[in-house]
């Protein structure tokens, strides 16, 4: 097969790219991140052209869904750096290509001393790329880390990444999300390895239970987390044995106030898991009836008065001593009582016997 020559007799502005971006990065790149990554090349060039994901989508006719994608494929792989804002994906900075080994491949480039180029958008100003304070990596840190309830331990990234199990955990989270992770994403599920003693089991355990609860963000796997860690709960066979009793008492509480079409804040779940932990489940289902009944909408601060009231009685408080409390005060009521007089019964009834004087 012959060879083909190529040649350019065109003056038009050409986008140079480097000799390591084509021979390592683009044989790697699906179609959609090349042209994504292409055109942003095009588009810092020229000013005058604002960016948003939807110019984007409407430009190559993909979902923002695949831009997205896209977006945070070469931020992975440390070309370019992503701006949030409230999960809004605000400025993109170009960063140059760099030679990169087979073995640092999944690892995002960290240019310490590179001058990045802005890519413009509106509202947006060009911004630096801020590097991650990194803790350096010591012989007591590198131990493994003793499992207690309540830590706030420090996370370090570029050293997780050179452990298999972290990786595979990536992996893992990249399969149920159905996208590249972006290194916000990543930062996050770091967090919660370490949170989680490193436990790898229990980290898939999280994974598997959000998805599966319909909650696709890391986010809210950062928040699972946090709370199975301030509950001690070390391993997967923990969080097993606590979760029927956890679900039991959260849906129980929903369901008496009328929330059971959603899921209980991080806020109201403490709330409702702090009441079990010093008051039977009928007892703060009685609560939350009566919470309804007087107020008509459900109110967690207003169920905790009832409990603190009934408590402030008696410590141990039960549905049986309840309800003999509300039959000992309706019978109560019910004696004294006064009739309220009125036009009908404030005037002084006589006592003729009627039967008396039919007889005579």
């Amino acid at each position: 097969m012959r060879k083909l020559l190529l040649r350019t007799n065109s003056d038009n502005a050409f986008v140079s790219l480097p000799v390591e971006f084509i021979d390592l990065y683009m044989p790697e790149a699906s179609a959609e991140a090349l042209k994504v990554y292409l055109y942003l090349q095009r588009a810092v060039l020229d000013p005058s052209l604002i960016l948003s994901v939807q110019d984007l989508s409407d430009l190559f006719d993909e979902t923002p869904k695949k831009i997205h994608q896209a977006l945070a494929y070469w931020e992975q792989q440390g070309l370019l750096s992503l701006i949030y804002d409230d999960d809004e994906i605000t400025g993109i900075t170009l960063l140059p290509v760099v030679r990169r080994t087979d073995a640092a491949k999944s690892a995002p480039a960290a240019p310490a001393e590179i001058q990045p180029v802005p890519v413009t958008r509106a509202s947006v100003q060009p911004v630096s790329v801020a590097q991650p304070e990194v803790q350096p990596v010591t012989a007591a840190s590198a131990k493994a880390p003793v499992k207690s309830a309540g830590d706030a331990p420090a996370v370090d990234l570029t050293a997780l990444l050179q452990e298999t199990a972290f990786c595979d955990l990536l992996s893992l989270a990249e399969v149920y999300l159905g996208h590249m992770l972006s290194a916000r994403e990543k930062d996050t599920l770091a967090t919660c390895y370490v949170r989680l003693w490193k436990d790898s089991a229990l980290c898939e355990y999280l994974i598997e239970t959000c998805i599966e609860g319909g909650h696709a963000s890391v986010s809210y796997m950062q928040k699972v987390a946090e709370g199975w860690q301030k509950k001690g709960l070390m391993s997967k066979e923990d969080v097993e044995a606590f979760a029927p009793i956890r679900n039991k008492t959260v849906y129980s509480v929903m369901k008496e106030l009328g929330l059971s079409s959603r899921e209980p804040a991080p806020e109201e779940e403490t709330m409702i898991l702090g009441w079990a932990s010093k008051y039977d489940l009928e007892v703060i289902k009685e609560a939350c009836r009566r919470t309804i009944a007087q107020i008509h909408q459900p109110n967690f601060n207003y169920v905790a008065g009832i409990l603190k009231s009934w408590s402030s009685q008696s410590p141990s408080v039960t549905a049986e001593m309840i309800a003999v409390a509300d039959k000992e005060h309706a019978e109560k009521t019910k004696n004294t009582t006064p009739v309220r007089k009125n036009a009908f019964n404030s005037i002084d009834q006589r006592n003729t016997d009627y039967d008396s004087l039919l007889a005579n």
